[in-house]
């Protein structure tokens, strides 16, 4: 009876801490998404716009930029990195040379897990590069 008791116990905390995890894809600030799945998951998130330029009046476009940013947690122990937008916003830059700045800037996530025991976060921001005219 005891092996039973503690079963079901294990069972009810496992149901209660999944749930609990996928109950934040619920809100998908008005993008199609899925609930992410307990064995393996690998989907992208719609995103969001973060600004769209009124003019292109003093600044010189330079063209389309990719920025990723990652963070990674292993068996919810282990976290490391940084999915920010900031540092995808660093990486799109570091691939335009002379960019000051990023326009019409639209955000995605992407999360991958397996069996809930390594997971990964992407953040990818696209945008329009563009360099200040003085």
């Amino acid at each position: 009876m005891e092996k039973r008791a503690f079963l079901l116990l294990g069972t009810v905390a496992a149901v209660i801490l999944l749930s609990g995890c996928q109950i934040n894809y619920l809100n998908s600030n008005g993008f199609g998404t899925v609930m992410p799945g307990v064995i393996i998951t690998d989907q992208t998130r719609g995103g969001f716009m973060l600004s769209k330029a009124e003019s292109l009046a003093g600044v010189e476009v330079l063209g389309r930029v990719e920025g990723r940013s990652k963070a990674r947690n292993v068996i919810g122990l282990v976290s490391e990195g940084d999915c920010g937008i900031q540092a995808a916003k660093r990486d799109a830059l570091s691939k335009c040379p002379g960019a000051d700045d990023i326009i019409n800037v639209e955000v995605d996530t992407h999360h991958k897990s397996t069996l809930g025991l390594v997971n990964e976060s992407t953040t990818i921001l696209t945008g329009i590069a563009i360099k200040y005219k003085k």
